[in-house]
């Protein structure tokens, strides 16, 4: 306990008070880093940041901390989903104004956009959470998988409007286990999320484990 204590203290230095969210870069005390002026906000440190603090309020009760992931959370909701194209901006600005919103959208990002929500989800049972879920979970599933027999699977990326889906990838498939999709089925035993489970499985045993044999 007394180590979940001091990451989650650490980690609470880097929360923004004034424009909500929590800084990506940052120096060994916890102080934002400046580039080109700009303090960033990466939607993969909010997901991961409202994951760790979740778990710190589940193993000691600190509803400090359950606060802190909320924040964490609240600001992707209210400035990382695309609303126009859907699915999640990689980076924004303080403000929560996306840095590149004409790049491509990956499923690394895609994916652990969900950590923190289902996490969340998991924990307080927020219809909210539950909601925002639904939202990351059908996109990736309508915008990023292929639903092909033979070559099924979660493209590794897509173009910022969808139009354009390319490649395969570790991250792809690998990532969509351990961010939510083993999550969802646990927590709901829903026989949709065994099926993708399973799926996924599959691809790793007969695609990427081949592939590191050889390496």
């Amino acid at each position: 306990i007394p180590y979940v204590d001091s990451c989650a203290q650490f980690w609470m230095r880097v929360y923004d008070s004034t424009y909500g969210g929590f800084y990506t870069n940052v120096d060994k005390f916890g102080n934002q880093i400046l580039y080109g002026g700009v303090a960033y906000k990466n939607l993969v440190s909010q997901s991961r940041d409202a994951y760790g603090f979740t778990r710190a309020y589940m193993l000691t009760g600190n509803e400090t901390y359950l606060r802190m992931a909320r924040s964490a959370l609240n600001f992707m909701y209210q400035h990382a989903w695309d609303s126009t194209r859907g699915g999640w901006y990689s980076t924004l600005d303080r403000f929560g104004t996306p840095r590149s919103p004409g790049e491509n959208k990956t499923a690394f990002d895609q994916h652990y956009a969900l950590l923190g929500i289902a996490t969340s989800y998991e924990a307080t049972r927020d219809t909210n959470d539950w909601q925002w879920l639904m939202r990351g979970y059908q996109n990736n599933e309508t915008r990023l998988w292929e639903n092909n027999p033979q070559y099924y699977g979660y493209f590794d990326y897509g173009s910022y409007d969808w139009n354009t889906r390319l490649n395969k990838s570790f991250n792809a498939t690998v990532d969509a286990i351990t961010t939510h999709v083993l999550y969802l089925y646990l927590m709901t035993g829903d026989n949709v999320y065994r099926t993708r489970l399973l799926q996924l499985t599959d691809n790793i045993l007969r695609r990427i484990v081949p592939t590191v044999d050889q390496m």
